[in-house]
């Protein structure tokens, strides 16, 4: 049985040689403070099929103890768009409370999400299963 929670963090980002140790050393220096037993974890990196020239990587945030998407954005400080939406897993026949936090460039000019520059972040919880 896992025991551990975890939270996606997807970003969309412009693609840099180093883009993807770049973003995952920043996502750790803002999480660890927090919760230092966490481990982070490249679950996918592809190609942005909307824009050229753009990654869209998607990372897991493994905690060895509950916590939830508002919880876990509030080390973040800037402006998220936040929704909860009640979904239904085919697989295990259950119906969970899913929550997401969105960010993008574009609509906060003013803020910034790590570095390098994120353009687009998309925060949610999933079942641990990488």
């Amino acid at each position: 049985m896992n025991n551990n929670f975890c939270c996606m963090v997807n970003v969309i980002i412009k693609d840099h040689e180093n883009s993807v140790d770049a973003i995952l050393t920043s996502l750790y220096k803002a999480i660890l403070p927090y919760w230092s037993n966490s481990t982070i974890t490249l679950v996918s990196c592809l190609d942005y099929w909307k824009e050229s020239g753009y990654k869209t990587i998607i990372y897991g945030v493994t905690l060895h103890k509950p916590i939830s998407v508002d919880e876990f954005i509030k080390i973040f400080h800037i402006t998220w768009d936040y929704s909860e939406v009640d979904v239904y897993n085919i697989e295990t026949k259950m119906e969970y409370n899913n929550k997401n936090a969105m960010w993008d460039q574009r609509s906060n000019p003013a803020e910034m999400f790590l570095i390098p520059q994120v353009e687009w972040v998309h925060i949610f919880t999933w079942p641990c299963s990488y």
